[in-house]
């Protein structure tokens, strides 16, 4: 057998991006097609202009496209180098060999620009998808989770990647607990003098979009792997989000001006409030923001009949993914990591 691997660069865009949009359909079987992405989202990236020096691959198997790779030059961090939009067939009686030869040539790609280091899974930076889930992935998928067979996972170890960093999602057991352990929080943001409202009406997002996006870029500016993107990239990604879930429980605050210093990201996924994220303008951190609007979220989510809490996608070493979850019993948990290899 003989894996054949074809470059963007080689292929031309024109006709390589059609291709490599419609592999995650071919390749992924049940139950892991449950978060893929439409084909046309898939086109969509491939256009974005940054990052500048990116590259892509398709591998072929007797003229049948089995799987795909991206990989590009981290923008903001000099010597590190990512890989990602990464899909194989599991079926095939060669997945391993063609996993192989798809991330082999996304680290020769790398190393000639000039990387010492690749990690991934990422698409292009952390404001994307990104990270493989490590436990047993058959088990609650949903989908704001990463989703993956858990093959890709023994891939990359074959490929000589270790773990890098380890996040979870934590279920507690309830939302009416959380919202009476914060309540005290809530009180004393409430005596400072700031305000909160829910994230409500169609024009939530229209009228708040742009103050939502400087909180963020300053909010996140702390993370691991943070890099800055422009206002058109953020509206790309979050409206699709806020078409595609209830975000009904969640909330920001607001300063005695009334300027945004913080919200939470939070929504309803079944019986569950799923807390995403949590931002708070760092000259207001330390205030009891961020539980203040756990309060508020989980005490929307009581009123609307959700049961159990999720902290989704915390490091799991965070001060904030396990202030999430001390509040009551933890009743289950998802791990992902993201991994690396050095570059020789």
């Amino acid at each position: 057998m003989t894996v054949k691997i074809v470059s963007r660069t080689e292929l031309g865009s024109s006709s390589f991006d059609h291709q490599f949009s419609t592999i995650q359909r071919r390749v992924r079987k049940p139950p892991y097609d449950k978060g893929n992405y439409p084909e046309q989202v898939w086109h969509g990236m491939l256009q974005i202009p940054r990052p500048e020096k990116k590259e892509f691959f398709m591998a072929e198997v007797d003229s049948q496209l089995v799987g795909r790779i991206g990989t590009n030059i981290a923008t903001s961090y000099p010597g590190k180098g990512y890989i990602g939009f990464f899909e194989v067939d599991v079926s095939h009686p060669e997945s391993d060999a063609i996993a192989k030869a798809l991330l082999e040539s996304a680290g020769s790609w790398l190393k000639k620009e000039g990387a010492e280091e690749c990690i991934g899974p990422m698409n292009y930076n952390t404001w994307f998808a990104y990270r493989f889930r490590v436990d047993n992935p058959q088990n609650q998928i949903f989908l704001w989770e990463p989703i993956n067979p858990p093959e890709y996972v023994d891939y990359f170890k074959s490929f000589g990647m270790e773990s890098l960093e380890v996040y979870q999602s934590r279920c507690s057991d309830k939302n009416e607990k959380v919202a009476e352990a914060t309540e005290k929080s809530y009180q004393k943001a409430l005596e400072h003098g700031f305000s909160f409202s829910p994230f409500e009406g169609e024009d939530f997002l229209l009228k708040n979009m742009e103050p939502l996006f400087k909180l963020s870029l300053t909010g996140f500016s702390k993370n691991y792997l943070y890099e800055p993107i422009s206002f058109p990239e953020f509206q790309a990604l979050y409206v699709p989000i806020f078409k595609t879930f209830d975000f009904s429980t969640g909330h920001l605050a607001k300063n005695e001006k009334g300027d945004i210093v913080a919200f939470c990201f939070s929504f309803r996924d079944g019986n569950n409030l799923v807390i995403k994220s949590i931002v708070v303008d760092p000259e207001y951190q330390g205030k009891g923001l961020s539980n203040a609007l756990l309060h508020l979220c989980s005490k929307e989510a009581v009123r609307q009949g959700l049961i159990d809490f999720i902290g989704a996608l915390f490091k799991k070493e965070s001060i904030s993914g396990n202030n999430l979850s001390v509040k009551s019993e933890v009743l289950w948990e998802h791990e992902y990591h993201l991994f690396s290899k050095k570059i020789t």
